[in-house]
């Protein structure tokens, strides 16, 4: 720490601080070489005098009362919304400069303040909660009254169906709760000492109002309506009970829908049909709930959560062309007899990483009880072990038509990628290592010999750098051929499916 000119007196350094502290508020902004200079002065004089810091302490409360007096009687002539942009402009300014000057005296506060905290003298208090203290104790009867009966006539009007700015209440209810908390935060007062000053100056006085105001509406309506319809009254507004309802049913749903495609993301392409089966749980909820209420529509729901209304391409699109893309065409591969790709067991490319759901779904939030959700795991666990007709033709109705002409756009540029990159390259080398000419050796030279000459003939193909990359760029790129003819065909089904509807309703 730079050592000073000693300041050896308390007017001494009182004097030095002054300046500072005036310049500070004044609300200039203070540079950080004059706020360490402060902080130097304080820290020499407290290591040096020990016995002088109260008068200290002292000299900084009358400075802070002068000030707040100074700035009460610059404002006895505003009024109702000047008295109050007033205030809280003042407040605003008094609070930053309060606490520059609570980090200035911080070691005053760590040292002196929080020894006498320490032998229970109950007129300390840190600098900032000593600054709130005084707030209090100055504005307090001269804007607190004036201010709150400002605010309460601003709630009798929108109880009137005028439209009001409620921020301003807020904020001066913001005012009374903080000024309080922090003038006991450094204290062992009792917490329930927070609330006096909003009980005092506001609280009781809102509901002497309130209860004024329903006492004289309650004469008045009563005369013209019934008391079941009084009872539908509250806080000066007829509850709308069909808009709640369809509020927080909207809000379940997409809590729900949220869910559905969140665990689809947090799995492989194998959970598209619990995906789907989730969506027409909620799609059947939400058509039979739709009889009684007045809902949002359910396709917007899903276009919301699914981030469909603000991009090209929702989450559910996305997450199908990650996992056909990253797992799907380099892990899988085709069994002809049962129609179906299988997972590989030695994977030439790493795992694919996947985001994994962890927060504890709540039951109502999949299919409504646990004994139903346990049932439908089992009948979803069958499909997850494959990727066959039943995910294609799944895909085909998540996807529809647009999100299928994307997902293929992309994946022809991924066979593109395979194509210029790696089998043409190898192709080209096939055709320079090809012997020109190859017969088929005689048979009684016998098999060992055959494959000996076949082994000679074809050694530089067979020895190729990268022949294992380029035989999984072949099953790739049969992946995906096969892919684009899997879902031609479910897109086929699916449109004779409908036009079959179709004829049936006619």
């Amino acid at each position: 720490m730079p050592r000073l000119d000693q300041c050896t007196t308390v007017d001494e350094v009182w004097g030095k601080l002054l300046n500072g502290i005036e310049y500070l508020f004044q609300f200039q902004t203070i540079r950080y070489s004059k706020w360490m200079l402060l902080y130097t002065y304080i820290f020499d004089y407290c290591t040096n005098n020990l016995s002088h810091n109260a008068e200290l302490y002292e000299k900084l409360k009358n400075y802070l009362r002068k000030y707040l007096e100074d700035l009460c009687q610059s404002s006895t002539n505003l009024l109702d919304r000047d008295l109050l942009e007033f205030y809280m402009n003042q407040w605003k300014k008094y609070c930053v400069s309060c606490k520059i000057l609570h980090g200035i005296f911080s070691y005053f506060n760590r040292h002196y303040i929080r020894r006498e905290l320490d032998f229970g003298n109950p007129d300390i208090s840190e600098i900032y909660s000593m600054a709130m203290k005084i707030w209090q104790q100055i504005l307090s009867q001269l804007f607190y009254t004036k201010i709150t009966r400002y605010c309460l006539n601003l709630i009798k009007a929108e109880r009137n169906h005028q439209k009001i700015d409620t921020e301003i209440i807020s904020n001066v209810i913001q005012t009374y709760v903080i000024s309080h908390i922090n003038q006991h935060k450094s204290t062992s007062d009792n917490n329930s000492q927070i609330l006096d000053s909003y009980q005092e100056y506001f609280e009781n006085q809102f509901f002497q109002d309130t209860q004024e105001f329903y006492r004289l509406q309650t004469i008045t309506y009563l005369q013209h309506h019934s008391v079941i319809d009084y009872l539908l009254k509250l806080l000066g507004r007829s509850i709308d009970l069909t808009f709640l309802l369809t509020q927080r049913l909207t809000l379940s749903f997409k809590k729900s829908l949220e869910t559905a495609i969140q665990r689809f993301e947090s799995v492989n392409i194998t959970g598209v049909i619990e995906l789907q089966c989730l969506l027409e749980v909620n799609r059947l909820t939400h058509e039979l709930l739709s009889s009684y209420l007045i809902l949002d529509n359910f396709e917007s729901i899903i276009s919301e959560v699914n981030h469909s209304v603000s991009s090209a391409l929702g989450r559910i699109t996305l997450h199908i062309f990650w996992e056909l893309t990253y797992d799907f065409l380099p892990h899988y591969c085709y069994n002809g007899s049962t129609n179906r790709f299988v997972k590989t067991q030695q994977p030439h490319v790493n795992e694919t990483r996947r985001e994994k759901m962890i927060r504890e779904i709540p039951d109502v939030q999949l299919y409504g009880t646990r004994e139903l959700n346990q049932a439908y795991d089992i009948v979803n666990n069958l499909y997850r072990g494959f990727v066959g007709v039943q995910h294609f033709r799944t895909m085909t109705r998540l996807l529809g038509y647009q999100g299928i002409a994307v997902v293929i756009q992309e994946m022809l540029k991924v066979v593109k990628n395979l194509l210029d990159k790696t089998i043409r390259e190898f192709v080209e080398k096939l055709r320079t290592c090809m012997p020109k000419q190859c017969k088929l050796p005689r048979s009684d030279y016998g098999s060992p010999a055959i494959l000996q000459y076949y082994l000679h003939q074809l050694h530089e193909i067979i020895h190729y750098p990268t022949l294992q990359d380029v035989f999984h760029c072949f099953r790739e790129l049969g992946n995906a051929i096969l892919f684009f003819l899997m879902i031609e065909q479910s897109l086929v089904s699916q449109l004779e499916f409908l036009m079959c509807t179709d004829i049936i309703r006619i």
